[in-house]
């Protein structure tokens, strides 16, 4: 009886923590047909359908002006999206889950690991340990809380043919977890163009309201833009494109809770400004990638397998830097 109350209760907490589905409408009123069009057009979760715009809606087939309209009431009555206050808010953040990238130092500089419910670009040169950090965080995100996961799986969407699932096994060895376990976890897809990017981004909400995921990656978020945008005439469109992609991610990490990391390319600044610059290398993307990243890490060489991490942009954390290494066992401390 004792167990059945609790496991009651459970099911209530993860109601009331995470997502909820999009059949929940059915019971406000919204028919089974019309729950079926949002969901081929990749909303599955109230919330998802509540952030959204309206315009949005009236672009999926048979969904009319009346429509929208009662779906949006309906949602926003399930969805809180009011004010609340800052003692609150201050609440929702201490239970926030913290990733660990397997630095103690790195770890220190982020105030406890890789947020979750946010999105965390790493950029720097080649060589500077992004993907690496990618592949120790895919694991990472398994272990249990208390030993600096977040008890969840991972989907890696990979741009450039770097995804290696040989690295997975001597990080899996390192944290003692069982390696076939930390492979089926991991979700891996290649992108081919921009468009394929972003409908993956689709099939990745489809997923994430079916089970528990703690991390998306997606390495690296500007490369394919690179090439199928080409020009000063095509920057409009391409940041137009690119803004859609990074909003996606955003309403991903506010719907599921999970850490969104994005890595990303530099190029060298050739502007007057670069002479007064000890180091002339931005990120890509323009002000739409700044805006959207919640927090931003340099990555830079170091001597041999050392590499430095500085905080770039952060809303909380201060501009510091700290020196982790690239091991045979994944990202970890730097020996002095």
């Amino acid at each position: 009886m004792d167990q059945a109350l609790t496991s009651t209760n459970r099911s209530e907490e993860i109601d009331d923590g995470g997502p909820q589905p999009l059949t929940r409408l059915e019971a406000n009123g919204i028919n089974a047909g019309d729950i079926k069009k949002l969901q081929d057009a990749g909303y599955h979760t109230v919330e998802s359908v509540a952030y959204t715009p309206k315009k949005y809606l009236l672009s999926i087939k048979g969904i009319s002006e009346q429509k929208a309209d009662k779906i949006l009431a309906e949602a926003s009555k399930l969805v809180p999206m009011g004010f609340m206050t800052a003692t609150e808010f201050l609440q929702k953040r201490s239970d926030m889950i913290m990733i660990t990238t397997g630095s103690k130092e790195l770890d220190r500089l982020l105030g406890g690991g890789i947020e979750t419910g946010s999105i965390t670009e790493m950029f720097g040169e080649f060589r500077t340990g992004k993907t690496q950090m990618c592949h120790t965080l895919a694991v990472t995100c398994q272990l249990p809380i208390e030993n600096g996961g977040a008890e969840g799986k991972c989907l890696y969407i990979d741009t450039e043919g770097c995804f290696r699932p040989e690295r997975f096994l001597s990080i899996a060895e390192r944290y003692q977890m069982d390696k076939q376990s930390v492979l089926d976890n991991i979700s891996h897809a290649r992108a081919y163009n921009t468009d394929h990017q972003t409908q993956l981004l689709i099939q990745a909400s489809a997923m994430m309201a079916e089970t528990r995921y703690a991390l998306l990656i997606v390495d690296s978020a500007m490369a394919l833009y690179r090439t199928d945008y080409s020009g000063r005439g095509e920057l409009a469109n391409r940041q137009m494109h690119l803004a859609r992609f990074l909003r996606m991610l955003l309403r991903l990490a506010d719907e599921f809770g999970v850490a969104v990391v994005i890595t990303n390319q530099v190029v060298a600044q050739v502007d007057g400004a670069a002479m007064f610059n000890a180091d002339p290398k931005k990120p890509i993307g323009g002000n739409i990638m700044a805006h959207a990243s919640t927090t931003r890490l340099y990555l830079r060489k170091g001597r041999g397998e050392t590499r430095m991490c500085k905080i770039y942009d952060s809303p909380c954390l201060p501009e510091a830097e700290a020196m982790f290494a690239i091991n045979p066992d994944g990202i970890g401390d730097a020996k002095e």
